[in-house]
């Protein structure tokens, strides 16, 4: 746990001072071991990386242990614990918190990971069984990808979907965000009403309802003449 919030107080230091690592030139290794405030850029995020990494490497035992037995040491809101109920779920949503930003990739290969396969756009159970893999070792996009397929695979037999359904939802719109390939929007549409229609309670529907209707809403304010498709989306 430890490892996972000091690589959590480099990012959050990276945010507020990031224009000090932007203007430093890379040092090809740290300038002081003990005072993060002097590595370049690369240097921390590639600690950062390290860092979130072996935080999730004992994963059982992570899973094993609920939130609410460990609550004195960890500042979290009463609702988030439905939806990030064990010690797993916790830190692996510090690690996608740095994973899923434009700004924590700094290299890039020839051979750079891109989410452009449409199967990335899919259900939560065909998700979990995916085989990830990229030349590109470095790419946090990725890397984003095997937490949320990790997290799915946990969660895909609960006895209660809320979990599930918040995770599914936070993977969908991250990968609908980050696609490279045609028809984002109908992928997404589709597997949102296919994963909705495996529940008969109203309140395992709506989290759906919510994410079906906010794309309806961003559609509707793309019409055009040229885009009729999308009139009456906002009606």
């Amino acid at each position: 746990m430890l490892q996972n919030l000091l690589a959590n107080l480099y990012w959050q230091y990276f945010q507020q001072n990031r224009y000090r690592f932007y203007d430093r030139t890379n040092t090809g290794e740290k300038v002081d071991d003990t005072d993060f405030r002097t590595w370049d850029l690369e240097t921390l995020f590639g600690e950062i990386d390290n860092l979130f990494k072996a935080s999730l490497k004992n994963e059982k035992t992570l899973q094993a242990i609920d939130l609410s037995t460990i609550k004195e040491l960890l500042i979290i809101k009463e609702e988030s614990r439905e939806f990030h109920p064990t010690l797993y779920d916790f830190l692996s949503h510090n690690a996608l918190n740095f994973y899923q930003t434009d700004e924590s990739s700094i290299t890039q290969p020839a051979y750079k990971f891109e989410i452009d396969n449409p199967d990335y756009l899919c259900q939560a159970e065909m998700f979990s069984q995916m085989v990830l893999t990229s030349e590109d070792s470095t790419s946090t996009l990725l890397q984003a990808l095997k937490i949320y397929q990790n997290l799915t695979q946990f969660h895909l037999n609960d006895k209660s979907p809320e979990a599930l359904t918040q995770l599914n939802i936070e993977r969908l719109r991250f990968v609908k965000q980050n696609a490279r390939f045609d028809a984002v929007d109908s992928l997404y549409l589709e597997t949102l009403q296919n994963e909705k229609n495996k529940f008969n309670d109203p309140n395992n529907i709506a989290p759906y309802d919510f994410e079906i209707a906010y794309l309806y809403y961003q559609q509707g304010h793309q019409y055009t003449e040229e885009t009729p498709e999308h009139r009456w989306k906002l009606k």
